[in-house]
């Protein structure tokens, strides 16, 4: 009888295939098959784990990403004469157009604002795309760049570019604009106006002696009768809104954009730095 190999069974196994013409061919599809499922099952795990890991990275996103606030911008077209021009305006507006995707969502909807009821109609459409936005919203800014007087009637008054200057019924009072606002069905979500519309202190082309936009502003919002609505001027009564060449911006929209940058949260400005910024 013959004798076995010293290496064995291992060595007949691969002497036994040494030539192509010593395979089981038979074999071939039902191994074909098995590496093919094995290779199936291999890609199921590795798109199972890629998916579970997009997912988690999803969720990590929604939970720490930080929450935009829409701001609501409205700088008035070139005013014509008489007319003062509306110094630095464009740049106060272009600033906060920066953050926009950062810590803002910002819409701009200066272009309707020739005349006040176009302007405000334009306003109450582009809450009402916010109101049916999905999206989580604790605040909305209205921020408003406009030349502000006092009508016939002693009312706060925005003077919109188109409107006539001697002519007051053409304005557009500031508790119509709060009203619009505070009619929109945002939920609980607070809501900012904030009018820089004291840039005239007299004005003789105009008629104007003594601006009072900023003494008859608290009245304009007594008179609104809105309590979900903030109000934050950029001057106080007396005062006139002073713009800046060094900043190439108004004084107010300088700060006020970076107070929102995050520069109001800084513990050496005054905040705690807890990554949020307030009205305060």
């Amino acid at each position: 009888r013959r004798a076995k190999n010293w290496r064995g069974r291992r060595g007949d196994q691969q002497r036994a295939i040494r030539h192509r013409w010593q395979r089981d061919w038979t074999m071939q599809p039902l191994e074909r098959l098995r590496v093919r499922e094995n290779w199936r099952k291999t890609r199921i795990a590795i798109l199972l784990a890629l998916g579970l890991a997009l997912l988690v990275t999803f969720v990590v996103w929604l939970m720490f990403d930080p929450q935009r606030t829409p701001l609501i911008s409205i700088s008035a077209p070139a005013y014509e004469h008489p007319f003062p021009p509306l110094a630095w305006s464009a740049e106060d507006h272009s600033v906060l157009a920066a953050l926009d995707g950062e810590t803002l969502d910002v819409f701009e909807i200066s272009r309707d604002w020739q005349t006040g009821r176009r302007g405000l109609a334009s306003l109450q459409r582009q809450l009402d795309e916010l109101a049916t936005d999905t999206a989580r919203r604790d605040a909305v800014i209205v921020y408003l760049t406009m030349h502000g007087g006092v009508d016939d009637g002693g009312r706060a008054c925005v003077i919109p570019p188109g409107a006539s200057p001697l002519r007051s019924e053409t304005w557009l009072p500031v508790a119509e604009i709060l009203q619009a606002v505070g009619a929109a069905d945002l939920g609980d979500c607070r809501k900012l106006v904030v009018f820089e519309c004291a840039r005239i202190e007299q004005a003789w082309q105009l008629g104007i002696v003594y601006n009072g936009f900023a003494d008859a502003l608290a009245s304009a919002i007594s008179d609104a009768g809105v309590d979900d609505v903030a109000v934050l001027a950029g001057a106080a009564p007396g005062q006139v809104g002073a713009v800046s060449a060094t900043y190439q911006q108004s004084a107010f929209g300088h700060f006020f954009a970076n107070g929102l940058a995050g520069a109001a949260d800084r513990t050496a400005a005054g905040g705690n730095g807890d990554g949020r910024v307030t009205l305060h």
